[in-house]
């Protein structure tokens, strides 16, 4: 059994038991608070449906400059599979891919808060909530992630007896095919590195974070009329006290989340049960440190087990 072997193994090991015991917390403090994690007080994001607009634009848009600039590096014509075939030119579209998408999300950043003057509190950044948030990740990552280990590990089997192909991300078959060092960084960066930072920005703090004061405000509109009353003045914009949790902007956001991975198999539907996890976390802290911590340790533990598949089959 080789190394990364004998990491995995201990690994899920304690995972699975750590797990367990966190379970078994997080139910008996629901029995006595009802409230797995309480909704810190907060204001809704400055933001608007065209900022969102601009950001999703901004997200999809820049990564297809990677494609473009790599097929005028290596001079190669759209109507040939080069890009499928030479690992130099994979590498070249995953580093370009994730470094665009950081552009993509600093640049948002930038025109919030230029346009709209947002806080980093708006942008989801606590310097004075780091380790809290942390530990609070870490804890929802082992909670949450053999929940979508055994989900994903169920329809797989079921995907697979239905497809004659296998079921595999982009990423595992790209590192099967190409097993370089240089394919295998950029796969790593990509994974645990640009996509956590990059997705958790854009679909819990912008994404999210809109829903949220979108569905505020027509609730406060509806009340309002209902009871023949005016809304206050800023009442839509920002809350004294935080808004009542809701689940509909956690929804949205998940299911947009999910359908943007249609086309890995059957996987849409795990991550679309992790994105409900993650939402929870933002919607009840407005920060988005939590969120990265669990995105970024699955995926690790992801690609450690893509590594540990690829020595057992080399039979290191």
């Amino acid at each position: 059994m080789s190394t990364i072997q004998l990491l995995m193994a201990g690994a899920l090991a304690t995972l699975l038991g750590s797990s367990a015991v966190i379970w078994l917390g997080l139910l008996a403090r629901y029995r006595c608070d009802t409230e797995l994690l309480r909704t810190e007080p907060r204001s809704l994001v400055p933001w608007r449906g065209t900022h969102v607009a601009v950001a999703f634009f901004l997200y999809v848009v820049l990564p297809v400059m990677a494609i473009v600039i790599v097929q005028q590096r290596f001079d190669i014509p759209w109507d040939e599979n080069g890009f499928d075939n030479n690992p130099s030119v994979i590498a070249w579209i995953l580093g370009g891919d994730s470094l665009l998408k950081f552009v993509a999300a600093a640049l948002t950043i930038t025109f919030l808060r230029i346009d709209l003057k947002a806080t980093l509190s708006d942008l989801g950044f606590r310097a004075n909530r780091i380790k809290s948030d942390l530990i609070c990740g870490l804890i929802a990552f082992v909670a949450i992630a053999p929940v979508v280990y055994l989900i994903q590990f169920a329809l797989k089997i079921v995907y697979n007896k239905l497809v004659e192909e296998q079921a595999a991300h982009p990423i595992e078959t790209v590192i099967r095919d190409n097993p370089t060092p240089a394919i295998i960084f950029w796969c790593f960066f990509s994974v645990v590195i640009a996509a956590p930072f990059v997705e958790e920005f854009l679909f819990r703090v912008v994404l999210q974070g809109w829903l949220e004061k979108a569905f505020y405000r027509t609730r406060v509109l509806l009340t309002a009329q209902l009871s023949q009353q005016e809304p206050r003045p800023g009442t839509v914009i920002a809350a004294e006290v935080p808004p009542p949790f809701m689940w509909q902007p956690i929804i949205i956001s998940s299911l947009t989340f999910s359908l943007l991975h249609v086309g890995h198999g059957p996987d849409p539907i795990p991550l679309f049960v992790l994105a409900l996890v993650l939402g929870y976390l933002y919607a009840k802290t407005h920060r988005i440190l939590p969120c990265i911590v669990v995105h970024m340790a699955l995926n690790g533990f992801s690609m450690l087990s893509i590594l540990e598949g690829m020595s057992e089959g080399a039979g290191l």
